[in-house]
């Protein structure tokens, strides 16, 4: 049982030690807080709850294009004159479904002197409700302007309204002109909505149009292919994922292969539809890189631990005279074990302060860094799995190395070392228990490589990727439109 006495006897004795205390704290500290940051990192991408309602039923589907061999030719693609007739006659396993397309290129809101580019996507009613949409101002899309309605009507971000709109209240109800179309704003989207990036944490909404208002859509052939559309839908049971696949797939592909009959170029070509776990899509091929920053932190950690162990085991045998002087005055095992337990915990509660700053830093440095390759980025923080994981792992090592030196001292040898003028061998540390830390420490460093070496494959197999075509010589340019009264140089 610790004591407020052996609190201040430790606090005491690394008060002259400050070399050795800064160092464990430092080396800890920095290695515990990249451990939590990347725990807290892969947490929030595999296991933490999404912010909309039963996550588990929330579907996105999408067509895979496949050539007369079966190979895919694009993963995810939508022939969506098709795919309307099916939001038209929704499947009886949904209990509610939307339509989503992103707009290729940023627009421009043209009714504001300095024409700021937004990026636009094109929605049905059921996207805002699928993912509780909450408003700062007004109301999101009813069921009046959904498909067919050609009502000219958006939603703008708060982020859009505070810095183009000067947050101005009065706002809803009025009208923008976005492109050459002046659209009534009906609603402003709190800051606190999530939006579901589903082509990657890069893109983000900044203004929901109504899917009537795309240009495209108004004069699309059904047999063309799209990608950035979707076709979301909520599941009455998360256990019908593939019976609703098999219900719009083979008649989506069959539709696709009449539509299609006249076109020799197609021939043999068809379309898969999937309907991807929400989940599933937004986390990507990003766990497989986080994991391997998990292992490679959690390698770091040990490697540190190797080194600390080594350097607590030293100290443990300087203090072998003091402790040889309180077992001649009857301190036994335990008081003994108490003390090195009280330092140990004034040095870890330290190291843990300084892990959770470290950790706040990576968050920041992730949110700067990564933001456009990593996803939920922004829910990084403290939560109560991230401090219970720091605080276990703390304990874990205050128990460790509480034990290891414990086990090295050898109390009877110290009730006769005093008496030996200290000659005696009251704490020695074997050969054996050396070159242990020592091959400890050489095979960690030697996987921390191996998973440095994973992330950096992983990271040039995708910098060298063909996409489909060359890119050299090949620019994006955005045209502006002149006008009133501006000039384009």
């Amino acid at each position: 049982m610790l004591t407020i006495k052996d609190f201040s006897t430790a606090l005491y004795a690394l008060s002259k030690a400050k070399g050795y205390a800064a160092t464990v704290v430092l080396t800890l500290g920095l290695t515990l807080g990249t451990l939590i940051a990347m725990f807290n990192l892969n947490y929030q991408i595999l296991q933490a709850p999404l912010p909309y309602a039963d996550e588990e039923q929330l579907v996105v589907g999408s067509t895979a294009w496949l050539d007369k061999d079966g190979s895919v030719l694009y993963p995810r693609i939508m022939p969506s004159g098709l795919i309307q007739q099916f939001y038209d006659k929704p499947s009886d396993k949904l209990s509610a479904h939307a339509l989503l397309r992103y707009q290729t290129l940023a627009m421009t809101l043209r009714d504001l002197a300095d024409s700021p580019q937004i990026q636009v996507s094109y929605t049905t009613p059921g996207y805002m409700q699928m993912f509780q949409m909450p408003m700062a101002q007004g109301r999101a899309f009813s069921a009046d302007e959904d498909i067919g309605s050609k009502s000219a009507v958006a939603v703008l971000t708060e982020q859009v309204w505070r810095k183009h709109y000067n947050a101005d209240p009065a706002l809803v109800g009025r009208k923008v002109r976005i492109g050459d179309i002046d659209f009534t704003v009906v609603g402003i989207a709190a800051a606190t909505f999530s939006e579901p990036q589903l082509l990657g944490p890069s893109r983000h909404t900044d203004v929901w149009l109504p899917w009537d208002m795309n240009p495209r859509q108004q004069n699309i052939s059904p047999a063309s292919l799209n990608g950035w559309h979707f076709y979301l839908g909520k599941l009455k049971h998360a256990a019908e994922r593939q019976a609703f696949e098999q219900e719009i797939g083979p008649e989506l592909n069959s539709k696709y292969q009449d539509v299609n009959a006249a076109n020799a170029s197609e021939a043999g070509r068809r379309v898969q539809f999937n309907a991807e776990p929400l989940r599933q899509l937004l986390q990507g091929d990003s766990s497989g890189r986080t994991l391997w920053m998990l292992a490679g932190s959690l390698m770091l950690l040990l490697i540190a631990t190797v080194n600390i162990t080594n350097l607590l085991l030293s100290r443990a045998a300087k203090q072998q005279r003091t402790m040889s002087i309180q077992a001649a005055l009857g301190a036994q095992r335990h008081h003994l074990f108490s003390q090195i337990l009280a330092e140990l915990c004034c040095l870890l509660g330290a190291a843990l302060l300084l892990a959770l700053g470290v950790a706040q830093g990576a968050y920041l440095l992730l949110q700067s860094y990564a933001a456009s390759t990593l996803p939920r980025l922004s829910a990084l923080g403290f939560d109560w799995p991230t401090l219970a994981f720091a605080l276990l792992t703390t304990l874990a090592m205050v128990l460790l190395f509480s034990q290891l030196i414990s086990r090295q001292i050898n109390y009877k040898a110290l009730q006769q070392n005093l008496q030996s003028s200290g000659k005696g061998s009251g704490v020695q540390i074997s050969s054996n228990t050396r070159q242990l830390l020592i091959c400890s420490q050489v095979a960690l460093a030697a996987l921390l490589l191996v998973c440095s070496a994973q992330v950096l494959l992983q990271s040039l197999a995708q910098l060298r990727q063909q996409i489909g075509f060359s890119s050299e010589q090949r620019f994006q340019i955005a045209i502006v439109t002149p006008h009133q009264g501006q000039t384009v140089h």
